[in-house]
C-alpha cells in the first residue's frame, strides 16, 4: 500500500507541474497577442567593445555599425562576447497610435546592467555600468516613456548593456506601443518569472524542512543531507525575487554561487546513498566539487576573471553528468522503484537543462523565452522527497512491527517471570517452614530433649524422689508447650505473650521456693511481636528467673508490665524483682547476663540491672514503635 502511495503522488507531482506548464503556456500566449497596434523590434545595430570604456553615447556619430537579429544572445557568437554593446533602433511612429496614449518599453530580458535613452533623453538604467562585479538577475524590464519624447520619424532608441559570458549577457526582442497594450505583457512576463521562483522556493524550503525534521528525529543521515540540499537551493532561487541585494557585490554574487555549488554537491551524495552507489571515484568527483565551490566563485566575485566562473560551471556540469550516469547505471543493473523514480525524474531534469542551454542560451530565438532549467533542480526533489517519504513509512511500518513482535515477547517472557517467581515463591515457602521446623525440632531437643535425659538419669539414680521426677516432668511439658506455642494460629499480642510465660514461670519459682507476685497492666496496641521475638522474649525471661533461682536466695519475685508516658524514651516496660540478696559485680559480668543481653538486643530493647534494698531489679525497656 505504501508503494502504491508514493507511485500515486508521484504522478500527481508531475501533472501538477505538467499543469503547470501549459497554463503558463497559454497565458504568456494569450499576454503576446494584443490586439491594438505595436511595435516588435527583432533588428537592431550594435557596435561592440571588450573594453567597457570604449563606448559613450557623447562621442562622435560612429560609422561601425552592425546589423544584428534580436534577441541577441552574446553566447552565440564565435568567440563570445563579453563587455560592452551599444544598440540602436530606429523607427518611426504609427500614426494608429492614440496621441494622448503615454508609451511605453518592454524588454523580457537584458544582460547584467545596461541604461537606455529616446531620442537623447534618458528613460532608466540597471546597475552601476562601471562596476563589473555587480551582479544582477535578468528581470524583465519596463520604462514609460514621457509625452513627447517621439517625433513622428527618425526615432532613435539607444540600450547600452554591460555583461560577460558567465551571466549569458545579451539582449531580448523590444517591444513599443502604447502603455495599455504593452503594461500587460510585462505584468504577465513579472508574474510568472516570479510566481515560478515562489513555486520553486516554496516547495525547496517546504520538503527540506520536512526532510530535515524527520532526518534528525530518525537520525536518517540521507533525510539531513537532502534536507539541507533543499532548504540551500530554496534559499539561493530566493535571488530571482530580490530586486536590490541585500549585500554589497561581489558578496552576494559569491553568496549565490556558494549556495548552488554547496546544494547542489548535497543533493547528489543524498541520491548515491539512496541508491546505496556510493564509490571511491563518486566521492572524489564529489570532493572535487567542493573545492571548486569554496575557491572558484569567491575568486570570481575577487577578481572579476570571467573564465574562473565558467571553470566552475564547467566543473559542476562535469559532476552532475557523472552523478546522472550514476543514477543510469544503477537503473540499468538495479531495475527497482528506487531506480526508476530517480532515472525519470534526472532524465527529466537533464532534458530542461539542455533546453535552456541549448534553446534560450545558444537558439536564434531562445534568448528572450521564459528559462525552465531552474525546474530540472524541483524535479529530483520531488523525486527524492517521494523516496524518502517511502523510506519513513516503511521504516514507520516496520517500528508498528518490531513492536508488535516485542510486545508478543515480552508478554511471553512476562509469563515466564511469572511462573518463576510462582515456583521460586513457593520453594521460599517450603524453605522456611522446612527451617520453621528444624528450629521446632531444635528447641525440642534442646528443651524437652535435656529435660527427658536429665530424668532418664533421675530413675538410675536411687536418691531420685518422686516429687523430682514430677517436678522434671513438669518442666518437660512445659518447655514442650514453649515450643508449639509459636504455632499459634492468631497472631500473638505481647500481653498474651506475657499471660502464656506466667504458668512456666511460677512453676519455676514454685518448685525452687519462691512465690511470684504478678502485676501486669493492660498494654494497649503495641506492635505485634514475630515469631523470633516471641522466641528471644520467652528464652530471656526464662535467663532471668533463672539467675534469680540461682544466685538470689530470695523469697518473693515480682513481674511487673506498664506502659511509660508517651513523652518517655520507653514505650513499656517488663520489671523482674525480687527481695534476695542482691547482685554482684563479679556475678553480673557471668555468661547468663550476655545471654540476657544478647536476646535484649534481638528484639531491640533495652536492658538494665538496678539494686533494689533488698534484692535486685532486671529492666526490659522496649523503645516507641
Amino acid at each position: 500500500m505504501t508503494k502504491h502511495m508514493t507511485i500515486c503522488f508521484f504522478h500527481w507531482s508531475q501533472r501538477v507541474a505538467l499543469a503547470w506548464v501549459l497554463i503558463f503556456g497559454a497565458t504568456a500566449a494569450a499576454a503576446q497577442s494584443p490586439t491594438v497596434p505595436w511595435l516588435k523590434f527583432d533588428q537592431a545595430q550594435v557596435v561592440y567593445s571588450a573594453d567597457p570604456q570604449g563606448l559613450s553615447h557623447g562621442a562622435s556619430p560612429r560609422t561601425d555599425w552592425q546589423a544584428v537579429r534580436l534577441p541577441d544572445a552574446w553566447a552565440r557568437h564565435s568567440p563570445p562576447r563579453q563587455g560592452v554593446a551599444l544598440y540602436r533602433l530606429t523607427f518611426d511612429v504609427p500614426p494608429a497610435w492614440p496621441t494622448n496614449e503615454r508609451l511605453s518599453v518592454f524588454i523580457p530580458r537584458v544582460g547584467n546592467r545596461f541604461s537606455l535613452e529616446i531620442n537623447g533623453q534618458w528613460l532608466g538604467a540597471s546597475g552601476v555600468l562601471t562596476d563589473r562585479r555587480e551582479d544582477h538577475v535578468h528581470q524583465p524590464q519596463h520604462f514609460l516613456l514621457s509625452n513627447g519624447a517621439l517625433r513622428s520619424t527618425g526615432n532613435e532608441l539607444l540600450i547600452e548593456v554591460h555583461g560577460e559570458l558567465a551571466r549569458y549577457a545579451g539582449l531580448g526582442e523590444v517591444w513599443l506601443g502604447p502603455s495599455q497594450v504593452i503594461q500587460p505583457m510585462y505584468a504577465s512576463r513579472r508574474s510568472w518569472q516570479s510566481g515560478g521562483a515562489l513555486v520553486i522556493v516554496g516547495l525547496a524550503l517546504m520538503m527540506g524542512v520536512l526532510a530535515l525534521g524527520f532526518g534528525t528525529a530518525m537520525g536518517a543521515r540521507v533525510q539531513v543531507l537532502f534536507g539541507w540540499a533543499a532548504v540551500l537551493w530554496g534559499i539561493r532561487n530566493c535571488y530571482v525575487l530580490v530586486i536590490s541585494p541585500p549585500l554589497p557585490h561581489p558578496w552576494w554574487g559569491i553568496g549565490m554561487d556558494l549556495l548552488y555549488g554547496l546544494s547542489v554537491v548535497l543533493l547528489a551524495l543524498s541520491i548515491l546513498l539512496t541508491l546505496r552507489a556510493k564509490s571511491k571515484a563518486s566521492m572524489a568527483v564529489l570532493g572535487i566539487l567542493v573545492l571548486s565551490t569554496l575557491i572558484l566563485p569567491v575568486a570570481h566575485g575577487l577578481t572579476g576573471l570571467n573564465e574562473l566562473r565558467q571553470y566552475w560551471l564547467m566543473s559542476l556540469l562535469i559532476g552532475v553528468a557523472w552523478v546522472t550516469g550514476r543514477v543510469l547505471w544503477h537503473w540499468w543493473r538495479a531495475r527497482n522503484f528506487e531506480s526508476h523514480v530517480l532515472a525519470a525524474s534526472a532524465v527529466l531534469a537533464l532534458a530542461l537543462g539542455l533546453y535552456d542551454h541549448l534553446a534560450i542560451v545558444y537558439g536564434p530565438s531562445g534568448y528572450s523565452q521564459f528559462a525552465l532549467a531552474r525546474f530540472a533542480f524541483l524535479f529530483i526533489l520531488l523525486a527524492m522527497s517521494v523516496l524518502l517519504m517511502r523510506r519513513v513509512w516503511r521504516s514507520i511500518h516496520a517500528a508498528k512491527r518490531f513492536r508488535g513482535r516485542l510486545q508478543t515477547r515480552l508478554a511471553r517472557a512476562a509469563t515466564l517471570l511469572t511462573t518463576h517467581h510462582a515456583e521460586r515463591e513457593k520453594k521460599r515457602v517450603q524453605d522456611a517452614e522446612l527451617a520453621e521446623r528444624l528450629r521446632l525440632l531444635r528447641e525440642m531437643h534442646d528443651g524437652v530433649g535435656a529435660h527427658l535425659v536429665t530424668m532418664h538419669s533421675m530413675l538410675r539414680n536411687p536418691q531420685s524422689t518422686r516429687n523430682d521426677l514430677e517436678h522434671e516432668l513438669e518442666q518437660a511439658g512445659l518447655a514442650l508447650r514453649d515450643s508449639l506455642g509459636t504455632l499459634h494460629d492468631g497472631a500473638q499480642t505481647w500481653l498474651v505473650l506475657l499471660v502464656r510465660l506466667r504458668e512456666s514461670l511460677e512453676s519455676r519459682l514454685r518448685h525452687a521456693g519462691m512465690g511470684l507476685i504478678w502485676q501486669v497492666e493492660d498494654l494497649g496496641e503495641l506492635p505485634l511481636p514475630g515469631v523470633q521475638a516471641q522466641r528471644h522474649f520467652r528464652m530471656l525471661m526464662g535467663e532471668c528467673v533463672t539467675n534469680v533461682i540461682k544466685h538470689a536466695k530470695a523469697q518473693q519475685v515480682t513481674l511487673q508490665a506498664y506502659r511509660t508516658p508517651e513523652v518517655g524514651p520507653l514505650a513499656w516496660v517488663v520489671r523482674l524483682s525480687d527481695d534476695g540478696q542482691g547482685m554482684h559485680t563479679q556475678k553480673a559480668d557471668g555468661h547468663g547476663m550476655a545471654n540476657m543481653l544478647t536476646h535484649a538486643k534481638s528484639i531491640q530493647a533495652q536492658l538494665r540491672v538496678l539494686p533494689l534494698s533488698p534484692g535486685a531489679c532486671i529492666e526490659i525497656g522496649f523503645n516507641p514503635a
